[in-house]
Formats: structure tokens, sequence, C-alpha cells
């Protein structure tokens, strides 16, 4: 579902994003949508790539520990200091 919003921006700039917008033939709000798309989309493959990188932390970490995760510890090596 779309919905709309309302921004600000200097005037320079809008006059050249409609400029812009009438080479591509493309309605600006179409430019915009697609900006703010492409912005997300970006955001959420960050978001990924850093949920990725901390699994694989967490892998390592278990990994030095000796600790794989069908292996079941003693209650001594649980409690164990290292």
């Amino acid at each position: 579902m779309l919905k709309n919003i309302t921004f600000s921006a200097e005037e320079e700039t809008i006059k050249a994003a409609r400029e812009y917008a009438a080479l591509t033939g493309k309605p600006l709000n179409v430019l915009i949508r697609e900006v703010l798309e492409e912005f997300a989309q970006k955001r959420q493959q960050e978001e990924g790539k850093k949920r990725v990188a901390a699994f694989r932390e967490t892998q390592r970490l278990f990994e030095n520990l000796n600790f794989s995760m069908g292996e079941k510890l003693t209650r001594e090596e649980m409690n164990e200091r290292r």
C-alpha cells in the first residue's frame, strides 16, 4: 500500500530533480520512490550482512571452545573456568 509523505528540499534541488525526471520520462514521485526503495534495500542488505557476520563470529567462538551444537557437556565441563 502506498502512503503519502511530505518532505522539504532546496529549491535548486527540486528543480534539478524535476529536470532529471523529465529526461527519464518518469514522474518525480516515481523517481523519489525508486530512490527510497533502493536506500531501504541497501540498508536491509547491510543488516543481513551484519547478522551473517555476527552468526559466523558466534560459530567461531563456539569452535574455539571446542563446543559443537550436538555435543552434551557434563556439569563439571559446563562449570569449568577457562
